[in-house]
């Protein structure tokens, strides 16, 4: 909601805080939509680097716990990053 609304650096603190409290709680499944959402919240503000870090890991927690929709998403996200980039060649594969 904050991020919709352009307020970027409060919409940041609460994916982070989300992040720390799922973290203590090793909730994986919201770790992952934590890191998705910074992800989204870089690749919004034209801050692609650090937005493929957020998905890759978004990625990677969801592999982990074999949430297909959250890897199919964050690829694709992924893929977007790739695109806004130029490089066309590195997209990743479903």
């Amino acid at each position: 909601m904050l991020r919709r609304k352009g307020n970027r650096e409060g919409a940041k603190r609460y994916y982070e805080l989300a992040l720390s409290l799922n973290s203590e709680y090793h909730d994986t499944n919201k770790m992952a939509e934590s890191y998705m959402n910074l992800g989204v919240l870089y690749s919004d503000g034209g801050e692609y680097e650090k937005a493929l870090v957020e998905f890759r890991t978004a990625v990677a927690l969801s592999s982990k716990g074999n949430r297909i929709k959250g890897v199919y998403r964050g690829k694709f996200n992924i893929s977007g990053v790739y695109l806004s980039l130029g490089k066309r060649d590195t997209l990743p594969t479903v």
